[in-house]
């Protein structure tokens, strides 16, 4: 048991790099012809450790060198000196970095071979495990870029009254074990070894190839306080994917939920001529999802009111721009106005959304602005539809479902996260919290989707109301080809309607809009456009108007539409209208 966990274990709990500085030209080269580590533990559990290195040079001098010991695995390192026999060492800086310790000295050039000697002192870096204390260090890293010869580490500690059976090393073949202060080393000739009372194993090499990293490592029966080691590499990476794994395991209830919640297809429907008489924010309940519910839901409101003479229409800060999209297909600069009729139409009560709708409008200067501010009233609005769709009987509201799956979503991964907490296997650890972390996002979905469902009356009224935006899209599309008058008429006929077809394509607008400046001449727009844009009844309008008005109306259609806010390169506020929405193409850096 012990063998296995020791070969599972060799872990390089600090790796070294080391390269001397070239103080001239750039074609001389070094050599490490000796590399001796002495390592002791201390009885506090920290290690003393004093490096010597020779170093050759060839073609020329050096003055400068510098050694990397990683911090992985260990709190600190302190007190480090570097000294030479061979030469005087000027300066010696030590940088801490992120998982790193960089130990760099000045000396006076010098092309002969020369030793260094660096020392300092390791805290935090002796392990514990299952019972036993453990002294892992990797020796020399495994940076280097020339091969090393004669390598020598000792590592000793205290006697801490163990017996020879109970301490076990790797390399084991590389290891001579001796015990100090009149001991016997382990093989065929017993020989004292000189100095305090304890133990040291001696590992040895000849040659080490380049970038080739000597670790060793000790154990015996746990006396001192110690860490757990440092995950080894493939292990960390077994974790990752077993923790992966389980994230896509943990997300597997809440999306099967969400699935078995969602609403039901479209059943086969045989739609009526005429649009179906459902209230606008009911309609974009049905076909529009939640983000661009606002977007579409508040344009159509606003162009029914218009529709049915309760406001006017103004645009304004366009630069005398009259289209709908600019030169680059983006929609055009400009701020809408939206003005409330004094007497509106007798006989034309509004109801409770479009009192609430055109109130917040009244509130800001421009429909541009109100849409920046809207996301309440989006959410008050979409709510409002929900809950008349539930009294109608076309949506379900399931609010067992929703406490339930956000109950879960808390109290199984706070146990997961407890048990997390207990286990002390860290392969353990990562499955369940990778499980943990793919519950919970699961189960909000579930929630999201489990509220409210619709029922199979809903899921006809929607496929009629689907189906009929299909019908008015295809028509507008082979119009658009083939006699643009004609589809100009099928547009203004179904405003509003058709502003909430989340399928209608800009790209189709944008057609329309570059065949009516074409073809010009006079169009058969309904009376309410002119009446709107004009602010006044009028008995007949000039080509001009016609063309303008109309472009007023596709301007407003096209600001519906979700891609067009967000390659706008007007002015307009985020999220809002006309002129922008706040999405930016660049790039870089401090996010």
């Amino acid at each position: 048991m012990l063998r296995s966990v020791f070969l599972l274990a060799i872990i390089l709990a600090c790796g070294t790099l080391v390269v001397p500085a070239a103080a001239q030209d750039t074609a001389r080269s070094y050599g490490i012809e000796g590399y001796r580590v002495e390592l002791e533990l201390g009885a506090d559990g920290g290690y003393w450790v004093e490096e010597s290195i020779d170093f050759v040079y060839e073609g020329g001098t050096y003055s400068q060198g510098f050694r990397r010991i990683s911090t992985r695995g260990l709190d600190a390192i302190t007190d480090v000196q570097v000294t030479s026999p061979h030469v005087e060492v000027l300066e010696v800086s030590v940088d801490e970095g992120g998982r790193s310790v960089e130990i760099t000295w000045d000396f006076e050039p010098r092309g002969d071979p020369t030793t260094f000697q660096i020392t300092y002192r390791v805290l935090g870096a002796l392990q514990e495990v299952e019972g036993e204390n453990r002294i892992a260090w990797d020796a020399v890293g495994g940076a280097w870029e020339v091969p090393i010869r004669n390598v020598e580490v000792r590592v000793l500690w205290p006697d801490f009254d163990l017996e020879r059976d109970e301490i076990r090393f790797v390399p084991s073949g590389e290891g001579t074990l001796a015990r100090r202060g009149g001991g016997d080393e382990e093989g065929p000739e017993a020989t004292p070894v000189p100095g305090a009372s304890g133990w040291e194993v001696r590992f040895s090499r000849d040659e080490l190839g380049a970038r080739t990293s000597y670790g060793v490592q000790v154990g015996f029966p746990e006396r001192l306080p110690g860490r757990a080691p440092p995950e080894p590499r493939e292990l960390r990476f077994r974790i990752f994917l077993f923790a992966v794994g389980a994230f896509l395991v943990g997300f597997l209830p809440g999306t099967a939920l969400a699935l078995l919640w969602r609403d039901p297809s479209d059943p086969p429907t045989v739609v009526p001529d005429g649009i179906p008489d459902v209230p606008l924010e009911q309609v974009g309940y049905l076909v529009s999802g939640s983000t661009y519910f606002g977007l579409r839901v508040f344009t159509a409101l606003l162009v029914d009111l218009a529709r049915r003479g309760h406001v006017t229409l103004e645009r304004t800060d366009a630069d005398g721009e009259t289209g709908a999209t600019d030169e680059h297909g983006s929609l055009a600069a400009g701020t809408l106005k939206v003005h409330r009729v004094e007497s509106p139409p007798a006989g034309d009560a509004l109801s409770e959304t479009e009192t609430s709708f055109l109130e917040a409008v009244e509130k800001h200067d421009s429909f541009d602005r109100f849409m920046g501010s809207a996301l309440r009233l989006q959410t008050r609005t979409r709510r409002a539809a929900r809950d008349e769709l539930v009294a109608s009987g076309h949506v379900e509201a399931h609010p067992e479902r929703k406490r339930g799956a956000l109950l879960a979503s808390f109290l199984v991964p706070v146990a997961m996260g407890l048990a997390a907490w207990q286990v002390e296997s860290h392969l353990a650890t990562g499955i369940l919290l990778g499980g943990l972390l793919g519950l919970a996002p699961g189960l909000w979905i579930a929630a999201a989707e489990g509220g409210h469902q619709l029922t199979e009356r809903g899921a006809r009224l929607r496929a009629r109301i689907r189906t009929r935006h299909g019908e008015l899209r295809e028509e507008l599309e082979e119009a658009v080809a083939d006699d643009p008058r004609r589809a100009v008429e099928i547009l203004a006929r179904h405003l509003p309607f058709m502003v909430l077809d989340p399928e209608l394509s800009h790209e189709v607008l944008k057609e329309l809009e570059e065949a009516v400046a074409e073809v010009g001449g006079d169009f058969e727009l309904p009376r309410w456009i002119h009446e709107a844009v004009g602010g006044r009844r009028v008995d007949g309008a000039t080509r001009d108007s016609d063309l303008q008005h109309l472009l007023l109306f596709l301007w407003i259609t096209q600001s519906s539409q979700p891609r067009m806010q967000m390659t706008s390169s007007g002015t307009g506020m985020p999220g809002g209208f006309s002129g922008g929405a706040g999405v930016s193409t660049g790039v870089g850096g401090g996010g």
